[in-house]
């Protein structure tokens, strides 16, 4: 699979994307639930199935982008130092 390469904004939009599906997938099993078509103990089933696995996936894709924001206020915490000592000069 090739490398997309996304800005930061483009990846926790992507993100917030996928956070708005499982909202819509939950809403609808809840829809579903209501319309007594459908045994409600299944459906609030796979409601936890799909809240778990949403939980899954931020918990593991927001590991990642902690390592990258920890890089850049290291990165940006040295060039903000590096500013101040020469304002102080």
């Amino acid at each position: 699979m090739a490398a997309i390469n996304l800005s930061k904004f483009s990846v926790y939009d992507r993100l917030a994307q996928v956070n708005r599906g499982f909202d819509h997938i939950t809403d609808n099993l809840i829809e579903l639930r209501d319309s007594a078509i459908f045994s409600g103990k299944q459906l609030e089933a796979f409601q936890g199935l799909a809240k778990e696995l949403q939980a899954e996936i931020n918990h593991e894709l927001t590991r990642a982008l902690r390592d990258i924001e920890a890089k850049d206020a290291f990165r940006y915490g040295r060039v903000r130092v590096a500013r101040e000592k020469t304002r102080k000069e």
